[in-house]
């Protein structure tokens, strides 16, 4: 059984992301404004290169990384890595001319004395996507959770208007009893918006499934949000889980993917 791998816990390591899968349902990663920012100092640094040698160096880049150009354009992370891998130290030099333009756009002189370029950006885009999540409304929501302190954050962005205690809603189910999770999700009783399926530890059960696939991704009762740990769930259930949710969520580092059908 295949599982959706996490390369250590929450601090900082890359999640294979199930890309072709993904792909394959048509849904779009959403960019942050500061997304936008990296992307497009990262694009003038290069300009200077000129056509023929930009075009030539994205393409090693999308080579290297197996992402689209418009995820490791918009990711610090992924553009030092793959800019390092190909170029090695001649890569200071445009990372260089990089940074600076960043800094620029979004002001940061005097905000990085004691805090990396690098981990400044990622925590401002994690809270721009968290805000996001926030504004999503009535829609059926799932997050890969790698650790407990994505799931928490999420919770909070998501139930953003303090009717309810996150800690009253997450309830698991025991075992394979799934009872009190499908009719808790079936009914859309606002105090029991949220399943979190992380007990089911060897599979997802096919009655879970049929449950989400019948709430529909959009315009459900009331806002609801599934939570599926990343090691328990193995890719033969991921697509089914995924195609049942107007939005997906990974985490380490924060990604939303939102459904274009």
């Amino acid at each position: 059984m295949e599982k959706l791998v996490n390369r250590g816990n929450c601090s900082g390591d890359i999640v294979e992301i199930p890309r072709h899968i993904i792909d394959n349902l048509h849904y779009s990663r959403y960019h942050t404004v500061t997304d936008q920012v990296i992307r497009d100092s990262a694009e003038k640094a290069l300009g200077f290169l000129g056509p023929s040698a930009q075009k030539v160096l994205i393409s090693r880049m999308y080579q290297t990384l197996q992402m689209p150009v418009s995820d490791f354009m918009s990711s610090y992370s992924s553009l030092r890595i793959a800019l390092h891998r190909i170029l090695g130290q001649g890569a200071r030099v445009i990372l260089r001319d990089i940074d600076g333009r960043i800094i620029q756009a979004l002001g940061l002189e005097r905000l990085l004395v004691k805090t990396s370029l690098e981990v400044y950006l990622e925590d401002v885009q994690k809270h721009e996507l968290l805000d996001r999540i926030g504004d999503l409304g009535n829609r059926h929501i799932v997050h890969f959770s790698t650790c407990g302190k994505s799931k928490d954050e999420v919770l909070s962005a998501f139930f953003t208007d303090g009717s309810l205690p996150v800690q009253m809603l997450q309830f698991r189910p025991l075992g394979s009893d799934i009872e009190s999770y499908v009719n808790a999700i079936s009914e859309g009783r606002p105090e029991r918006a949220l399943g979190d399926a992380t007990a089911f530890e060897e599979r997802i059960p096919e009655t879970l499934l049929q449950v989400e696939e019948g709430l529909g991704k959009f315009h459900v009762r009331y806002p609801t949000i599934c939570i599926y740990s990343s090691s328990v769930c193995d890719t033969s259930a991921v697509g089914s889980i995924i195609s049942s949710h107007s939005e997906v969520i990974f985490d380490n580092p924060y990604a939303l993917y939102c459904s274009m059908t």
